[in-house]
C-alpha cells in the first residue's frame, strides 16, 4: 500500500512541476511580450527559418511614432516648401497608421522606443545603437554621403527591441504562420480586409484609414493588405532600396494587395502611403 502511495505522489508531484514550468513560461512571456503585441510561433517559410515573434497587430499609428520622434521632410509640390507630415488630405488622426516616413525614420523610431521602454536595440552604426550619433541624427531624405553611412546598418536579431519584419518574416505573418492560403492576408475577398482605392475616398480624396477597423487575418493581425504599404528590413535590388509590402489605399491593382506581392521602395523617399509595422524577437 505504501508503495502504491508513493507512486501517485511521484505522479502529482511530476504534475505540480509541469504545471509551475508552464506558468513560469508562461509569466516570463507576459514580461517579455510589449502591451498588445501578438506572440507568433515560428517556424520555415521558403526555405528560411522563422524565430518565434511578438508582433504588432497594426500599423504604428501616428500617435504612437509622435511619443518617439519627429516628422523631419518638407515638400516643395505647391511651389513653397512645407512640412511634410500627416494631413488631411491622406488621413490624420492618433489611430490612423504613420506615413511620410523613410526606411530611415523607422529605423530610428524602432531604437528610440527600444531605448524608451528599457529593451535592447536591434540596429547599430559601428556598434552605436544611439541614432543620433549617426552623422549626428540627420535622417536623410536623399541620396548621398550621410545616407552611406546610415546603409551600413545592422540589425542584431537577437536583441529584444523593437525592429521591421525581414521580407520573410513579413510574408509568414501576412499569411497566417504560413497556414492560410488566401490571396490576400485574411481573405480572398480584398474589401473585408483591406483599404483600397475602391473605399478609401474621403471627401474627395484617398485616405489612410484608422487600423484595426477591417478584419484581421487568423493571427489577429490587421491591415497587412492594404492601408499603407510597409517597409520591411530586407535590402531590393540596390544599397539604396528597402522592400516594401502590403499595397496601400491608393495602389490601383488587386494584385499590389496581395500576400505574395513584392515591391521595392528608396529608403530616403517619404510618402503618404507608405508606413510600417515592427516585431520583437521572441525567443
Amino acid at each position: 500500500m505504501k508503495k502504491r502511495n508513493c507512486w501517485y505522489l511521484k505522479i502529482v508531484l511530476g504534475l505540480a512541476v509541469v504545471v509551475a514550468m508552464a506558468s513560469c513560461s508562461n509569466f516570463i512571456d507576459d514580461l517579455n511580450r510589449p502591451e498588445g503585441f501578438v506572440k507568433i510561433s515560428g517556424g520555415s517559410f521558403n526555405g528560411e527559418t522563422i524565430r518565434d515573434l511578438y508582433a504588432c497587430p497594426h500599423e504604428v499609428t501616428q500617435s504612437e511614432y509622435e511619443a518617439y520622434c519627429e516628422y523631419n521632410g518638407t515638400s516643395t509640390s505647391t511651389g513653397t516648401p512645407m512640412p511634410l507630415r500627416p494631413d488631411g488630405n491622406h488621413g490624420v488622426g492618433e489611430n490612423h497608421p504613420v506615413y511620410d516616413v523613410n526606411w530611415y525614420d523607422a529605423i530610428a523610431y524602432c531604437n528610440s522606443r527600444s531605448i524608451a521602454e528599457g529593451r535592447t536595440p536591434c540596429y547599430r552604426v559601428n556598434g552605436d545603437t544611439d541614432y543620433t550619433h549617426w552623422a549626428g541624427g540627420y535622417i536623410p531624405s536623399s541620396q548621398n554621403a550621410t545616407s552611406n553611412i546610415w546603409d551600413t546598418v545592422q540589425c542584431d536579431f537577437s536583441a529584444n527591441g523593437y525592429r521591421l519584419p525581414t521580407e520573410a518574416e513579413w510574408e509568414y505573418l501576412a499569411r497566417g504562420g504560413n497556414r492560410d492560403s488566401y490571396s490576400y492576408s485574411g481573405s480572398n475577398t480584398l474589401g473585408a480586409v483591406a483599404w483600397t482605392w475602391t473605399n478609401s475616398t474621403v471627401n474627395g480624396n484617398l485616405n489612410a484609414h484608422e487600423v484595426m477597423t477591417m478584419a484581421p487575418n487568423s493571427l489577429g493581425l490587421y491591415d497587412m493588405s492594404g492601408n499603407v504599404q510597409e517597409w520591411c528590413w530586407t535590402w531590393g535590388s540596390a544599397q539604396t532600396k528597402r522592400i516594401v509590402r502590403g499595397g496601400s489605399y491608393n495602389s490601383t491593382t488587386e494584385t499590389d494587395y496581395e500576400v505574395s506581392h513584392s515591391e521595392e521602395g528608396l529608403s530616403y523617399s517619404r510618402d503618404a502611403v507608405t508606413g510600417f509595422r515592427v516585431v520583437c524577437t521572441a525567443d
